[in-house]
């Protein structure tokens, strides 16, 4: 069944409407769940096993997934668009890609966001560039287990977490890191509710 939806009015004065689908966005019906998996196009063959893990388990909840490589320089804009123009409910980022992006006033452009997010960091060395930045506490921010005391190192991260590392060389590894990608992602949807 179709139904229009008034939207306002347009320039001459007449009715704007779009068109409803009551089969698909109507009252009862799920709405489409969704993933953005962000990272930098340089790091995408290194960060497949980690990818695969990450879209096996949303999927398996019934979560449409889409990945987004960001670049550097001119595709620093492209990666502003995705992220504003995306509608997801979680943003999954892998080593922190277009952190330095801002909005006018300076804040950080993942603090605008309504998508709960998921920083799994795997290069401690990005870490520095969230020193002085005040996040928004939506994010969930997971760092390499290396013994630190990131919590007082990072104060102004406010959902920082440290999961055991990450090994992509040895075949045996498969099952422990999908361990750990179970136990950060369980995690985030616990705290927002959804486990």
């Amino acid at each position: 069944m179709v139904f229009f939806k008034n939207i306002g009015y347009n320039e001459s004065g007449s009715h704007k409407s779009r068109q409803i689908n009551r089969e698909k966005d109507g009252p009862g019906r799920k709405k489409l769940r969704r993933v953005l998996i962000l990272l930098e196009h340089k790091m995408y063959n290194r960060y497949q096993p980690l990818l695969r893990l990450i879209k096996e388990y949303f999927t398996a909840l019934s979560y449409e997934t889409e990945e987004f490589c960001a670049g550097d320089g001119a595709d620093q804009e492209a990666c502003r668009i995705k992220l504003l123009e995306t509608k997801c409910d979680y943003l999954c980022t892998l080593d922190l890609p277009c952190l330095g992006l801002t909005t006018l006033l300076g804040y950080p452009l993942y603090n605008l966001l309504p998508a709960r997010q998921i920083h799994i960091v795997l290069d401690t060395k990005k870490l520095p560039s969230c020193r002085k930045m005040d996040l928004a506490l939506n994010l969930f921010v997971f760092v390499p287990d290396t013994g630190k005391h990131y919590e007082e190192e990072y104060p102004r991260i406010p959902n920082l977490a440290v999961y055991p590392a990450f090994d992509f060389k040895s075949a045996q590894a498969e099952e422990r890191n999908r361990t750990t990608v179970r136990t950060i992602l369980d995690r985030v949807r616990s705290e927002c509710g959804e486990a």
